[in-house]
C-alpha cells in the first residue's frame, strides 16, 4: 500500500529526530499564554499556530461543538495552566508539519464487537504489538520492540470503546504518523481495521488531553493498564 521508505524514512526513531533542535529550542518555554487578538484576516488558530509555541484547543461551554484556541510552553501548561482548571475540556492542536509521537485512535461501539472489551483488548494489543516489531525492524538503532514505551489512554462508556495510544517514537509529521498507521494495517494487521480510526491524521487536528474530557460528557481519559490486554 505505502512503500516502507516513504512511511519510515522520513525521521530517525529517537525522541528528537536527528540533526533536529531539542524541543527546547523547538518551542519557546513561556510563563504566559498567546490569546489571539482576533486581528482581521486571520483565524485564531493560524495566530496560535503564527507564534511558534504550542497549541492548545478547550471547548466552549455555550456552544456546540465550538472551541476556543491558546498558545504557551509545555512546562507552563503542565506546571501551572492545566491544575488551574477545575473543568478540563482541553485538547492539544498537532501542527500538521511538525514532528509527531505515533498516536493511534481506537474505538467501536460496545455492540459491535462479539466477544465485547477481551477481544477489542486483544485487537487493540496485536496492532501495537506490529507497530513497534515493524519499527524494530527497519530502525537499527531500536534495541528490541520491547524498547519502545506506549502509553495507552482510556475514555470508555457504557456505549463505546474508546482508546488513545501513544507509541514514544517521533516521526517528522502528521502525514508520516497517518501513513504509518495505514500500513501497518494493510500489510500487517487487518483485522484491527474496524477499531483503528484512520481519520484522526488530518491537518491540525485537536487531540484530547489526559484527565480532560468532552464537553457534556463524564468521561476523562484515564491511564489504561495496558497489561491487562487479554486478560
Amino acid at each position: 500500500f505505502f512503500k516502507i521508505p516513504i512511511i519510515i524514512g522520513f525521521v530517525d526513531f529517537a525522541p528528537t529526530p536527528p540533526n533536529a533542535q531539542t524541543p527546547k529550542k523547538m518551542f519557546k518555554f513561556t510563563g504566559s499564554v498567546f490569546h489571539p487578538t482576533g486581528k482581521s484576516g486571520h483565524s485564531e488558530l493560524s495566530e496560535c499556530i503564527d507564534s511558534n509555541l504550542p497549541v492548545f484547543s478547550e471547548d466552549i461551554v455555550e456552544q456546540s461543538g465550538a472551541k476556543t484556541f491558546f498558545a504557551c510552553g509545555y512546562e507552563y501548561f503542565c506546571h501551572t495552566l492545566y491544575r488551574r482548571k477545575n473543568k478540563r475540556h482541553v485538547y492539544e492542536v498537532l501542527q500538521y508539519t511538525k514532528p509527531t509521537k505515533i498516536y493511534i485512535d481506537f474505538d467501536c461501539a460496545r455492540s459491535d464487537v462479539a466477544g465485547g472489551e477481551v477481544q477489542f483488548n486483544g485487537m487493540m494489543s496485536d496492532f501495537l504489538n506490529h507497530c513497534v516489531e515493524a519499527l524494530d525492524e527497519y530502525f537499527d538503532d531500536i534495541d528490541g520492540p520491547d524498547s519502545i514505551p506506549c502509553v495507552v489512554l482510556d475514555s470508555s462508556t457504557e456505549e463505546k470503546l474508546s482508546r488513545h495510544a501513544i507509541i514514544q517514537v517521533t516521526l517528522d509529521s502528521v502525514l508520516s504518523v497517518g501513513n504509518f498507521v495505514e500500513w501497518v494495517l494493510n500489510t500487517k494487521c487487518a483485522a484491527a481495521a474496524p477499531i483503528v480510526d484512520t481519520k484522526v491524521y488530518t491537518k491540525n487536528r485537536s487531540f484530547r488531553i489526559l484527565y480532560s474530557t468532552k464537553k457534556g460528557r463524564d468521561a476523562p481519559l484515564q491511564i489504561f493498564d495496558i497489561d491487562t490486554c487479554g486478560q
